[in-house]
């Protein structure tokens, strides 16, 4: 009799530990907790070179006339936890280069862009995608009804999140959006459930 010894494969993107994973790392966490009372991810453990790879994308957008909305993805871990909650990691940040169309009002990522994305999730097989990002210069940071429905049918997951950043605001005011552990999309937009993106130090 052959015996056939079976092996789990763990998921893309499943860790146990973070803070052993990110021992060398510098990064910031974001409880959501604080934000929202029943959400699907508890901690958000955003690592230094996202954030500055972030800063330096959304600085060159400010260089244009008029500003003009940008966006792309966010890479990184997750771990599960006990009822539902997750903590995961932002460690990589992917700019959408090649975007459809853009203007202060507007982005549309398009087919490229996913395309794009697609090979550098093939270059980083253990990281799978976290969320995305986009600005919302001085419209403040909220998910329009686009977002939302771009939202539900590409970042279905419980552990998969948006960011929403206003970048002609002083502070950079910014919102996480998770779902609950029921999986709906938490989508309050009132100046409670903002972060100060510049208040981040790493």
């Amino acid at each position: 009799m052959i015996r056939i010894k079976s092996r789990k494969v763990r998921k893309k993107g499943v860790t146990a530990d973070f803070k052993s994973l990110l021992n060398n790392e510098l990064y910031q966490v974001v409880d959501l907790r604080e934000i929202y009372q029943n959400s699907a991810i508890e901690n958000v453990f955003v690592v230094k070179r996202c954030l500055l790879a972030i800063n330096e994308w959304v600085n060159q957008s400010l260089n244009e006339d008029p500003v003009s909305e940008t966006g792309g993805f966010l890479l990184g871990r997750y771990v599960k936890k006990e009822s539902e909650k997750y903590d995961v990691s932002l460690e990589v940040f992917v700019p959408s280069k090649q975007v459809d169309f853009q203007s202060p009002h507007r982005l549309e990522f398009g087919i490229q862009t996913l395309v794009d994305l697609e090979k550098i999730k093939e270059q980083i097989k253990e990281m799978t995608l976290i969320a995305w990002f986009h600005t919302h210069p001085n419209l403040t940071p909220f998910l329009s009804q686009k977002d939302i429905e771009l939202h539900e049918h590409f970042f279905q997951q419980n552990y998969q999140m948006a960011i929403v950043l206003d970048s002609l605001s002083e502070r950079w005011d910014s919102i996480f959006v998770s779902r609950d552990t029921n999986g709906i999309l938490e989508t309050k937009r009132d100046v409670a459930h903002w972060i100060a993106w510049k208040d981040f130090v790493v």
